[in-house]
């Protein structure tokens, strides 16, 4: 956590200033700019007095708060405000109401420099000075060859000779104010294109509102040439600058700082990113921190790895067989055949006819954009006399091969790959990683990314195409002639829908589609 600190004009972090008629000056730790001890003849001063003003500064130190303390008349009053903890130099310019231009003060005893040189208190006077009304300005600096102030404040007060405490002006010189946005929040998990947002770290100086002015909003103070670091501390993504999970950069003079943060497109756990800037204004102060979020809009619907069914039998209820995965149960059914952990689906059309073997589950209620991931193994079975592709991956309006269909991949006989806009081969005999993302935009388009790979280490394909937009509920698996595997089925809802979010002992009673009960879809006898 970011300490507050406090600087005083008469006493600690605070600025307070005391007039005090007919006080002589020390000058110990200030740099005046004059000891002219009388104010300038040209200035008329109706009272016919002089005062000044005390100053007291307790420089910031780590884990300490400031305070000012001011005597006057037996009566003491403690008062706080803040400076920033890097503090080094401060400027102290009195001038006319009217003037604009801060460095035209009052007379030559109207500006001092107060450098932090080690002792952790100083107090000066400055003055004389005539007994009108001014403009008290402080500015605040982090090294004595800056060019510009870290943070200023100024206010109005009336010189007059009696009570100091009827003098008596508060500048807070604010503290440190770290932001953290991402733009946009949002990053769509496509796995082809990717994904970026734009981190904006925001670095400003804010003062605190005045107790006695309720409408009181102090304007905050951008401060550029700062250093701000960046890291990931959660989900999978890098900073594009440094194409790793740290990057830093300066602040610009609008106080922002940019960095690009990309999604890894090789994340499979789709979990938001988290990330962290950090500003470290002293190497004595503990660091200003912020954290944002980049938010994956994906959450997954359900998943199937077939460990939870009796070997041998067909996966009821949530898995609807056709064609000959109703007819052939010998063939097509639970088998200690697995890609991982021990049991996966086994599908097997006919090799001498057109009678494939399908499994139809219901993937989600008007999909919009999805994912589908699995596992598939081709056997060697030849020649296919029926159907001449093995696996494939569609999806479908209903639970029936007469159902409307459209394929998203296919493996044929040849070994080539099938779908849209997708080329290569495949091996039989090999577990596969499949992933196929339907994606559907705000315009009404829709595209198909793929991303095939064989176990353990083979050389992902990885493509694009555009489709047509389709909203059929079904995910089908098929062997169309020969012996296919299945194994660990996922589906991932990329369109935020929290509808869509369920689990295994939600999904009977929530998403099978009015009128349709799946223990009726599937009848042992037949």
């Amino acid at each position: 956590m970011q300490s507050k600190f406090y600087l005083t004009l008469v006493l600690i972090t605070l600025l307070t200033f005391i007039i005090i008629p007919g006080c002589g000056g020390n000058n110990n730790s200030i740099n005046p700019i004059s000891s002219i001890n009388t104010p300038t003849p040209a200035i008329y001063t109706p009272e016919g007095n002089v005062g000044y003003l005390t100053i007291n500064i307790v420089w910031p130190q780590a884990g300490k708060k400031g305070k000012c303390s001011i005597l006057s008349e037996n009566d003491e009053k403690d008062l706080t405000a803040s400076m920033p903890v890097d503090t080094t130099l401060i400027k102290i310019k009195v001038r006319d109401p009217n003037e604009t231009n801060p460095d035209n003060t009052i007379d030559p005893n109207g500006t001092c420099t107060i450098i932090r040189d080690g002792r952790s208190t100083i107090t000066e006077e400055l003055g004389p000075l005539p007994v009108i009304k001014v403009i008290v300005r402080a500015e605040a600096y982090d090294s004595s060859s800056a060019a510009t102030p870290i943070s200023i404040n100024e206010q109005e007060l009336k010189i007059k000779p009696g009570n100091a405490s009827d003098n008596t002006v508060n500048l807070d010189l604010g503290e440190y104010k770290l932001t953290l946005n991402s733009d946009p929040d949002i990053i769509y998990p496509d796995f082809i294109s990717g994904g970026d947002s734009t981190i904006t770290a925001t670095l400003k100086i804010e003062y605190t509102p005045d107790p006695n002015d309720p409408n009181s909003t102090p304007t905050p103070r951008p401060i550029p040439n700062k250093t701000i670091d960046f890291s990931v501390l959660s989900g999978k993504g890098f900073f594009s600058e440094t194409n790793d999970i740290t990057a830093n950069g300066t602040t610009d003079p609008n106080g922002e700082c940019k960095v690009t943060l990309t999604w890894d497109k090789t994340d499979e756990e789709l979990n938001d990113i988290q990330i962290q800037a950090e500003f470290k204004p002293d190497p004595n102060s503990s660091p200003s921190t912020k954290t944002c979020n980049v938010s994956l809009p994906c959450s997954l619907v359900w998943k199937d790895d077939f460990e939870g069914y009796t070997p041998s039998s067909w996966p009821v209820p949530l898995w609807i067989s056709d064609g000959n995965a109703s007819s052939d149960r010998s063939t097509n059914r639970i088998e200690i055949f697995p890609y991982e952990g021990s049991q996966s689906l086994r599908l097997h059309g006919r090799v001498t006819s057109m009678w494939g073997a399908l499994a139809h589950h219901f993937m989600m209620a008007n999909p919009s954009s999805y994912e589908i991931r699995l596992k598939m193994y081709n056997n060697n079975d030849s020649p296919l006399q029926g159907h001449h592709f093995r696996g494939r991956v569609a999806i479908s309006s209903g639970p029936s091969w007469s159902n409307s269909t459209t394929t998203l991949l296919k493996c044929y006989e040849s070994g080539a790959l099938g779908g849209y806009g997708i080329s290569g081969s495949y091996s039989i005999l090999n577990w596969y990683s499949i992933r196929i993302q339907y994606l559907k935009s705000s315009a009404g388009t829709a595209k198909i990314n793929y991303l095939v790979k064989q176990e353990p280490d083979g050389t992902p394909i990885e493509t694009s195409s555009p489709i047509s937009v389709i909203n059929y509920p079904y995910l089908t698996l098929e062997s169309g002639g020969g012996t296919t595997y299945f194994d660990d089925i996922q589906i991932y809802d990329l369109s935020a829908n929290p509808n869509n979010k369920i689990n295994s002992s939600e999904w009977i009673e929530e998403n099978i589609p009015p009128g349709e009960i799946v223990q009726e879809l599937y009848d042992p006898d037949k």
